[in-house]
């Protein structure tokens, strides 16, 4: 997260994001986390991470909620 969540929130307390704004933000997190973090060994063999278990991995710190939180302090201040 320390080397993605800067790059994905450049700018974000200028940001209005609708549905399909977080949408492609949650993919793209996933998609990119589940590359970092690579596949699992099972029984069965190699598989990717699902997303619970990803969610797991950044315990709850994604980046929409860090963006929402931004844009909340842009309108205190």
């Amino acid at each position: 997260m320390t080397l993605i969540r800067p790059v994905l929130t450049h700018a974000c307390r200028t940001w209005t994001l609708s549905v399909w704004d977080i949408n492609n933000l949650l993919v793209f997190e996933r998609q990119i986390l589940g590359k970092i973090s690579g596949s699992i060994q099972c029984k069965e063999g190699w598989r990717i991470r699902s997303n619970k278990e990803l969610q797991k991995l950044i315990k709850g710190a994604e980046s929409v909620q860090y963006t929402k939180a931004q844009s909340i302090k842009r309108w205190e201040h």
